[in-house]
């Protein structure tokens, strides 16, 4: 299995073997910091980790069943793939809240989770992190890839032989509350407000959008829009994909857990024959300082490597976001992760 959990303060994830080889990564939001950790769970704990995983409750939910949310008062963010005899079972609860209907078959491994970050086996401090994805090999690649992971911190990157996708991008653009303590001192931010439009396009010309929008206290909206582009289209993206500068370009942006007024966060997946790109990128703007007066400054951070995907972005605003397409009535959000079947 692999599991992710993210917080406020930290970012966890662990790939576990059915040998009982794991592999565990833990990162502090804001500070840049990372330890990794390898080794061999005890044998009777993996038979444990095999019951918790195998009761019929966790085996019988889909993702569809789970209430997707942008905002929430907390970030507790969790994200399951299990190998299952017909394939992998991938979750994403994006709340605390969203996890409560399960909380009978979830809990118990998000508290095995906990135990496991007390494992005693670190790597030399710097080690290289890779997010607890299986080494680039045949299925165990694949395997990992089909957890139906999005957000800050990892990407859907699923390529189904059946159905092959050119690109797939998640960009998110946010708007914060800061709330300051008795002591004088600015807590982390709570969204306020989340605009989330998600587009996956498939080698066949046929994508899929998601706007979504969420205000704290409120429930989700999303449109989902479905149509293709022609053959000239194709070929003119065909180009922007294989621009030198974007073939070449590796950037994963770490969270900054900064207190912010405003931020966008954007994922961009291309999958490149053997291999899949994985970029990501976030701006931010008016950060708050702990300075005298507790001002919001003026200061803006954006990725130094953005302008390079900006061609891609603008296609991508022209050709599909501003095209006006029927919304698909009652299509649940699915964050445009890839369909193994043609949509």
């Amino acid at each position: 299995m692999r599991m992710e959990r993210q917080t406020r303060d930290e970012d966890v994830c662990i790939l576990v073997r059915t040998d009982g080889q794991y592999h565990l990564e833990r990162v502090a939001l804001g500070l840049g910091k990372s330890r990794v950790f390898d080794g061999l769970i005890p044998a009777d704990s993996v038979f444990q980790l095999e019951q918790m995983l195998n009761v019929d409750d966790l085996k019988q939910i889909s993702q569809s069943q789970i209430k997707m949310e942008l905002v929430g008062e907390d970030l507790d963010h969790v994200l399951l793939a299990v190998n299952r005899p017909n394939g992998w079972q991938s979750l994403n609860f994006p709340t605390g809240k969203s996890r409560k209907p399960f909380r009978n078959s979830v809990d118990p491994l998000v508290k095995w989770l906990e135990r496991s970050m007390q494992q005693p086996h670190p790597l030399p401090p710097n080690t290289p992190t890779s997010r607890c994805m299986p080494p680039q090999e045949g299925s165990a690649q694949t395997s990992a890839e089909k957890a139906g992971l999005e957000g800050p911190t990892a990407t859907s990157t699923t390529q189904a032989a059946k159905n092959p996708y050119l690109l797939r991008i998640v960009e998110d653009h946010y708007l914060a509350d800061t709330t300051k303590t008795a002591s004088g001192v600015w807590q982390q931010n709570i969204n306020r407000k989340v605009e989330r439009t998600c587009i996956i396009l498939y080698q066949s010309g046929r994508y899929r959008m998601e706007k979504s929008r969420q205000e704290f206290n409120a429930p989700m909206r999303t449109e989902v829009h479905r149509d293709s582009i022609n053959d000239t289209q194709s070929q003119e993206l065909q180009q922007l994909l294989n621009a030198p500068d974007l073939v070449k370009l590796q950037h994963q942006t770490a969270a900054v857990g900064l207190t912010i007024k405003e931020g966008e966060a954007i994922n961009l997946v291309i999958p490149r024959g053997t291999t899949t790109q994985k970029l990501s990128f976030a701006s931010y703007f008016g950060v708050r300082t702990q300075e005298v007066g507790l001002r919001d400054n003026l200061h803006t951070g954006v990725d130094a490597e953005l302008p390079i995907v900006k061609p891609l972005r603008n296609w991508l605003k022209t050709n599909i976001e501003n095209k006006k397409t029927a919304v698909e009535k009652n299509a649940p959000s699915t964050t445009c992760i890839p369909s193994m079947q043609p949509e």
